[in-house]
């Protein structure tokens, strides 16, 4: 027999072309292969949004997919392994595959719901934010994300940060805040957690109403004068309510807090909410500020600030210096101003460190009289002379005056005497002068001469003298003899007192008609080489008058006479006798003596001394000309010979025709002094270049030397840029390069930068750049900007000079954004989301986008993730309000940001209309009948419309909130707002609000006052007490004054023995006890009726009552008329 095998590619088969697992569980893709050759290679192929994915045996979260096993297990499946599957094999002959199978992974992240996507809390409160969810798979975890002033915060089980929280678990997965906080408002999203992922609820808008304390005062301004009580008036609005009070002050920088413990009874200050502070005082004057502390924080009002005028008396003295004759009468005043009013003033008086109080009754100073305001000197002396202090006392203390200068000049005369030679040739008329300085004038003059211990006056009386008298007060000696030698004093009177001169010692010299020779200095010190005058004087004598004038010196004991004629010298002769020396020597030193001849003889003057002293220092240069190279250290040489030895040495430089003086200690030089008179330059500049002379001084001048020229050689850097034009983009970073050539090295580098006009210096290490030194002098712009663009100029300095390059036009293209909106205005009404358009076009890219809201002069910044908004990013720059209120009316303007900077959009205006209802009653007082309908009238005008109406009723501060549906009442309704009371009651009486609530709160009108006209009966008897006999008639008479409502029934008691009985119209022996006749008639009477009787009347409101009265029944006893006639009376 012979077999024939059929062969070809592996036959490949499934076991279903649908299969389906739950996420997580393990599936296996059933295949079989039959494969003549066997099969040599197994796998899978995955098709999955058009995409192949090829599956062996090496892939990861599978099994199989082998020879043997050729079916597909997955281990864990996930949504990722849903697909169309299907098996290949393959073997020698080629591949066969398999149809395809349909996997599908069910399972999805959880989906997740909140309630409302808006609440609004209560500060304080517990707030609970739903979370309802389904998964599949089961969820694992929970948590929740606050997104509130552009951060992001996760919150979980055990979150306790701003409030703790409750929930955020797997079996309870809501989250409930504890005692919310303002911070706790924000954007909340609640995630669930499963195998598959995490899904998320839409965001919940949590806004936390309550704020610190709205804390206000009266005045911001108060002055008060000083011991006066003052009070600072402060109110408190404050929701949640406030817990405590305390005021702060700020005066002279220190702050003080004041809360009611710190307060001491010294003060007198008091606080409630308001500061009182007793006797004020000027330590009270400060800018004061009232607090109030709630849950949320705390509130504070406007600063007040308090000044406290007045306290100690303010005294000034507007003369401060009073310069006053001896003994005339002066007054020094003083002005005063105090709050409060001065008590008493004083005075005090200081000389030299001594001080004296001088008041009303004061006796240290002699004739004073004191006023209010002022002193009085009647004759000031000099012993006046001082300072002068005005003192003033008021209840704050003691205030004083700057102090007050009085000098009180004049006294004894000041004198003094003068003569113009103290030797007097005899027989020759001399006079002494005298000057006289008197204040008060003097009255009186005389002279003294003293002479071998001897006094003598001299007036204008005494022999042999002419002057001494008010008119003349100098002395005349008239021909004089040697009885005249002595001292003379001039003396001069006046009511101070004796002032006299200084003494005058004259000589009466020679015999009869000797020569007088006079000098008038001996003693002469001369410079070396200067011309010398020696100057004499000889007395006129017309009778024997001078022949010859010589004069003789003595020079190291050689005594040379000096005639007229002598070479050098001039004078020297009875027309001029003093000695003229044109240019002196060393040799003219010594003692020099004027000689003059007459007829009768020769006169010699006093010796003069003549001292001549050394000559000019002589100055002498190694060279004219100096040549320096730039930086190096030059020295020009001087030297300097002189006596006396030189004392000071300085240079003088010349530039351009100006002078300037060069001293040792100059910055940047050595020398120029008398051992050392060369001068050192030590770096020597382009500014050294000059002409420059050395001088010498000593005692007797100044030397110089020749002038000196100095020439400094070198040159500024040579800079050069090769390009005039460069252009970049935004970011980019830009080489503008500079080449310096210099011979000396550099020793600066810088560019220069020109941006609209504007000139800026860019140096080495300026923040954004790299190179600018001596090595790279070239300029790098790391990230260049639209600031960048302008004018650069390359700048470098050796120790010559600056020199700089032709400018670079740089041009960044590129810049900030721009910006724009929709519209200018925005209107919207309150509650519906609204969006604020913005458009950006930006290169480079825009980084960041946020808006800004401006109230006034308020600006709130709006960024993504603040709370009630949605967009104001990158995507979407728009600013969407989700929830608008009026809070929200004001100006938008839309700000976006790049590399290059931020620009901001027009401002766009929001109106937001609406608000909380408008709410008004008709009327503010109602009054009705008992048992009638009232309608109280409220009309409501409200954007967005109300949602809901109710009413408060009020009474004795209860309050009692009543809505549709109340018993008794109808209306508040949205459709009709007024109240209706159906049947109207004593208990409707009160005040009544209505109330109406839409999305922004609510609002409230003012409140009305219904009054229920309604009381129980008014019941009164006429007479309380009745007397009758037995067997009689009696009417006992009661009357119903006021009824509202009608009465409905009458009856009456009777009170006996401690038993009540019930009296009504139709009990037996009686008459009346209605409505109509409510008094009571017994028809005969008996002792057993005798007793207590009240009447009683009932209406709806209720019952009322009489007094009781007393009716007496006895035997034998003929009743009065008075029942009758009263009864007819009434």
């Amino acid at each position: 027999m012979h077999v024939v095998i059929a062969s070809g590619i592996p036959n490949v088969t499934i076991d279903s072309t649908l299969h389906q697992v739950v996420y997580g569980q393990t599936i296996t893709l059933e295949c079989n292969v039959t494969s003549i050759p066997v099969n040599i290679n197994v796998y899978w192929q995955r098709i999955k949004d058009d995409t192949v994915t090829n599956i062996t045996s090496g892939n990861l979260n599978v099994n199989g997919i082998t020879m043997k096993h050729p079916s597909l297990t997955i281990l864990k499946a996930t949504m990722t392994d849903s697909g169309m599957y299907a098996c290949h094999a393959e073997n020698l002959i080629g591949i066969g595959h398999s149809d395809f199978t349909n996997l599908t992974v069910v399972g999805d992240i959880p989906s997740v719901e909140v309630g409302s996507t808006y609440r609004i809390a209560e500060y304080g409160n517990n707030v609970t934010l739903d979370c309802n969810f389904t998964s599949f798979p089961e969820h694992t975890s929970v948590y929740w994300q606050r997104v509130s002033t552009g951060i992001t915060t996760n919150i979980t089980s055990d979150y306790c940060d701003i409030s703790c929280i409750d929930g955020v678990t797997v079996l309870n997965p809501s989250l409930t805040m504890i005692m919310v906080k303002t911070a706790d408002s924000g954007l909340y999203t609640c995630y669930i957690t499963n195998k598959v992922g995490t899904g998320h609820s839409e965001a919940v808008n949590l806004t936390i109403i309550g704020e610190i304390p709205n804390v206000e005062v009266g005045s911001t301004a108060q002055i008060v004068e000083y011991g006066n009580n003052v009070i600072l008036d402060c109110s408190v609005t404050s929701f949640p309510a406030h817990t405590s009070v305390y005021w702060q002050r700020i005066s002279t920088g220190l702050t003080t807090n004041i809360t009611s413990g710190n307060l001491s009874s010294e003060n007198g200050t008091t606080l409630n909410h308001s500061l009182t502070i007793s006797i004020a005082k000027p330590v009270d004057t400060g800018l004061y500020t009232c607090y109030a502390i709630n849950i949320v924080g705390t509130g504070r009002s406007e600063a007040i600030n308090l000044t406290i005028v007045g306290g100690i008396p303010n005294v000034r003295a507007d003369v401060t210096r009073y310069n006053v004759e001896y003994g005339q009468p002066t007054t020094i005043e003083c002005k005063i101003t105090s709050i409060p009013a001065y008590t008493h003033i004083y005075w005090q008086k200081d000389i030299r460190g001594t001080t004296t109080n001088i008041t009303s009754d004061s006796t240290v100073m002699e004739s004073v009289s004191l006023t209010t305001t002022s002193i009085s000197i009647p004759r000031p002396i000099p012993s006046d002379s001082g300072m002068y202090t005005c003192f003033a006392v008021n209840i704050a203390g003691t205030g004083h005056s700057g102090s007050v200068n009085l000098t009180v000049y004049g006294g004894i005369p000041t004198v003094t005497a003068e003569s113009d030679y103290s030797d007097i040739p005899y027989g020759h008329n001399h006079t002494i002068r005298c000057s006289i300085t008197a204040v008060p004038v003097f009255t009186g003059i005389y002279w003294q001469k003293i002479y071998n211990g001897t006094t003598m006056n001299i007036t204008s009386t005494s022999r042999g003298f002419d002057g001494a008298r008010i008119t003349r007060p100098s002395l005349t000696l008239l021909k004089a003899d040697p009885s005249d030698s002595g001292q003379y004093i001039c003396f001069a009177v006046n009511i101070a007192g004796i002032g006299h001169s200084n003494s005058i010692n004259l000589t009466v010299i020679g015999e009869d008609n000797f020569p007088v020779v006079g000098i008038q200095l001996n003693r002469y010190i001369v410079r070396f080489g200067e011309s010398l005058t020696i100057k004499s004087y000889v007395q006129r004598n017309d009778e024997f008058p001078v022949r010859s004038i010589y004069w003789q010196y003595v020079n190291n004991g050689v005594l040379t006479t000096i005639e007229a004629g002598t070479s050098g010298i001039a004078g020297s002769t009875a027309e001029t006798p003093s000695l003229t020396i044109a240019r002196v020597t060393t040799s003219e030193s010594g003692l020099y003596t004027c000689l003059a001849t007459n007829n009768i003889g020769t006169g010699i003057s006093k010796p003069i001394n003549v001292t001549v002293v050394g000559g000019l220092p002589i100055v002498s240069v190694k060279e004219k000309q100096y040549v320096s190279i730039y930086s190096h250290e030059i020295e020009l040489i001087a030297a300097v010979k002189a006596d006396p030895p030189a004392k000071f040495v300085y240079w003088e430089k010349v530039v351009d025709g100006r002078r300037s003086i060069i001293n040792n200690g100059a910055v940047g030089i050595f020398g120029a002094t008398p051992n050392n008179p060369s001068l050192t330059v030590t770096y020597s500049t382009k500014a050294d270049f000059g002409k420059y002379r050395c001088f010498a001084t000593n005692d007797v001048g100044t030397g110089h030397g020749d002038i000196i020229s100095l020439q400094v050689i070198g040159e500024i850097p040579i800079i050069f840029v090769p390009l005039d034009k460069l252009s970049t983009n935004f970011g980019a970073k830009i080489k503008l390069f500079c080449t310096v050539n210099s011979t000396l090295p550099i020793t600066i580098v810088y560019w220069e930068r020109i941006v609209n006009g504007v000139l800026s210096r860019v140096n080495h290490g300026t923040v954004g750049t790299n190179g600018i030194n001596a090595n790279n002098p070239s300029l790098t712009i790391l990230h260049s900007t639209s600031a960048d663009s302008g004018l650069y100029t390359c700048f470098a300095g050796n120790a010559v000079g600056i020199n700089y390059s032709s400018p670079i036009n740089v041009t960044v293209v590129g810049g900030m954004p721009t910006v724009s909106i929709g519209s200018l205005i925005y209107n919207t009404t309150y509650g519906n989301e609204t969006k604020l358009e913005c458009r950006v076009t930006a290169y480079p890219s825009v980084t960041l986008v946020y808006w800004q809201k401006t109230i006034g002069d308020v600006i709130q910044t709006l960024n993504e993730g603040t709370i009630g908004t949605r967009g104001i990013n990158i995507v979407m720059p728009s600013l969407i309000i989700m929830f608008p209120t009026t809070a929200d009316s004001g100006n938008y303007t839309c700000f976006a940001s790049n590399s290059a900077g931020t620009q901001k959009s027009f401002p766009a205006k929001l109106n937001v209309q609406g608000g909380l209802p408008f709410v008004t009653i008709r009327s503010p007082q109602y009054t009705a009948h008992y048992g009638d309908s009232v309608t109280l009238e409220c009309s409501i005008n409200a954007i967005p419309a109300p949602t809901r109406i109710f009413w408060f009723k009020t009474v004795n501060g209860n309050r009692i909130q009543m809505s549709n549906g109340f018993a008794g009442i109808l209306g508040s309704t949205l459709k009709t707002p007024s109240l209706t009371i159906l049947f109207a009651t004593s208990a409707d009486t009160g005040r009544y609000t209505c109330l109406a609530q839409n999305a922004a709160g609510i609002g409230q009108s003012q409140s009305t006052m219904l009054q229920i006209l309604a009381d129980i009966p008014k019941v009164i008897v006429l007479i309380d007490s009745y007397t009758t006999g037995v067997g009689y008639s009696v009417t006992l008479l009661c009357r119903i004054s006021i009824a509202i409502p009608a009465v409905s029934k009458v009856y009456w008691q009777r009170y006996i023995n401690n038993s009540t009985t019930v009296i009504t119209y139709d009990s037996i022996g009686i008459d009346g006890v209605t409505v109509d006749n409510p008094s009571l008639t017994i028809f005969s009477a008996k002792e057993s009726m005798s007793g207590e009787y009240t009447c009683f009347a009932i209406n709806l409101v209720g019952t009322g009552s009489s007094l009781p009265l007393r009716l007496k029944v006895e035997a034998g006893i003929t009743p009065s008329p008075i029942s009758s006639d009263t009864e007819d009376d009434q």
